[in-house]
Order: C-alpha cells, then sequence, then structure tokens
C-alpha cells in the first residue's frame, strides 16, 4: 500500500473545491441577478394564483425567470428580511419597521365538498348548513387552530369528523362524499376537479387581506411589479367567480 496523503492535504483539496463551488454559483447568481425573480408566497395561493400568474408573466417576460419559494408566513417574512428573496406575499402580516406592503387583494373561505351533495348546488353557505355535516380538518396544527377560532368567534362548535395533516388527504375525503372541507378559494387548482364543488362560506367568514411585502430600503424592480401586477389579476379573477359547481363550471 502506497504512502497515504496527510489527513491536512485531504482537508485542503476539499476546501479548495468547496471555494471552487461557491465562486462559481456567486458568479452565475451575480450574472442572473437582473433577470431572476425571487419570491416566497404562503401555501394558499398555490392552486389558483400563483401557476396561472406565473405562466402568464413568463409570456410576457420570456427573459426573466423566477425563482418560487412556498412557505408559512414566519419563513416568507424571514427571507424577506435576509434578502433572500425580493418579495413575499401573504396574509395577516403584522407591523414591522423594516418592511413595506402594500394589499394586493384578499381571501374568502370556500367549503369544498362533494359535487354530488345538495350544498354543491348552492352559490354559498353558511356556518347553519355545516353544523350537521361531516367536518374533515386539514393541514398543519396551526392552520387547525385558525380555522377553529373563525367558527368559535362566528358562535359555533364545530367537532371534526377526520382530523389529517395532508390537505391533499382530506380534499380527496370530500370529493368521496365522506364531508366537507374549509379551504381558502385560492388553494385549488382551476379548473376545480368536477367530483369536488367549492361554495363560499358567507356569515362568519371575514375576508383576510393579501399583503406584498419587501424591504423598506430596497426598491421593487419593474419586472417583480409586473409579476406582483400578474398575482393581482389572478387573485381578483378568483374572487370574482364566485361557486365553483356544475352550474358555475371554473
Amino acid at each position: 500500500v502506497g504512502e497515504q496523503p496527510p489527513r491536512f492535504a485531504k482537508l485542503a483539496a476539499a476546501d479548495l473545491v468547496h471555494i471552487y463551488q461557491s465562486t462559481i454559483r456567486n458568479l452565475r447568481e451575480e450574472k442572473d441577478a437582473k433577470s431572476r425573480i425571487r419570491f416566497a408566497m404562503v401555501p394558499a395561493l398555490n392552486g389558483a394564483i400563483a401557476p396561472a400568474a406565473i405562466a402568464r408573466f413568463r409570456k410576457m417576460h420570456p427573459d426573466q425567470e423566477i425563482s418560487l419559494h412556498d412557505v408559512d408566513a414566519e419563513d416568507a417574512i424571514a427571507m424577506v428580511l435576509d434578502a433572500t428573496v425580493d418579495f413575499a406575499i401573504l396574509s395577516n402580516l403584522p407591523p414591522m419597521s423594516d418592511l413595506q406592503h402594500e394589499v394586493i387583494g384578499q381571501t374568502r373561505i370556500d367549503v369544498v365538498i362533494s359535487a354530488e351533495s345538495e350544498l354543491a348546488r348552492r352559490t354559498s353557505v353558511g356556518w347553519d348548513d355545516l353544523s350537521e355535516l361531516p367536518l374533515i380538518l386539514a393541514g398543519s396544527l396551526k392552520r387547525r387552530g385558525h380555522l377553529q377560532a373563525i367558527w368559535e368567534d362566528a358562535g359555533y362548535e364545530l367537532r371534526a369528523t377526520y382530523e389529517v395533516h395532508d390537505i391533499a388527504t382530506g380534499v380527496a375525503l370530500a370529493a368521496e362524499g365522506l364531508g366537507y372541507i374549509l379551504l381558502t378559494n385560492t388553494y385549488l387548482p382551476r379548473p376545480l376537479n368536477p367530483a369536488l364543488a367549492a361554495i363560499p362560506l358567507t356569515s362568519g367568514s371575514m375576508p383576510r387581506p393579501l399583503h406584498v411585502a419587501y424591504l423598506e430600503e430596497r426598491q421593487i424592480s419593474a419586472a417583480a411589479r409586473a409579476l406582483i401586477d400578474c398575482l393581482q389579476e389572478q387573485l381578483n379573477l378568483a374572487n370574482d367567480r364566485g361557486a365553483l359547481n356544475a352550474s358555475a363550471p371554473g
């Protein structure tokens, strides 16, 4: 067996590779800085807003690249503050001295239920309509707690028949006619799965404002502003749609 290189030599070689890779990555990011928009958003915009807005933006600005981060509100704020992203889209933004923010629209809560349900033919529903139906409570503990606070503030006491962490599981249960799930109207992709209907919850469901937030010291680029406009356009379309059911295709 030949003589092995000293341990410090191995470390030095690894360090050189790391430095080389970091340098290349930094140069690439610097080169792309003017043509890449980085933004974060809360999951409420997953289906009906962000994909359509990004697709529309890319058609108008094919030279622009987009980095999208789907994170919760706390992480989105942190990413703005450390300049990981150019801006973030989130709801119920608390006042923060380092951030500028603008309201770009609002979301509401929809009742997502099987298209075969009697409620699926309605244009809106209230808490009274739901009190005897099986509730599918889906998402993180924080999200479930937020929903519980909404119906308790409205004076109702609901108990979940199913509690699941994965929202996709909750949606699948609803599609099979096993209950209803409460989701923001911007969450599910459009057009809606034909096995489902999404009906606005009109009583005790205060619309939640959506904010775009960015560093106070950082100027939003014209391209980033164009992307925000596309997001706002899709948000307005989602809110104008009303109920999504057999009589009102998505």
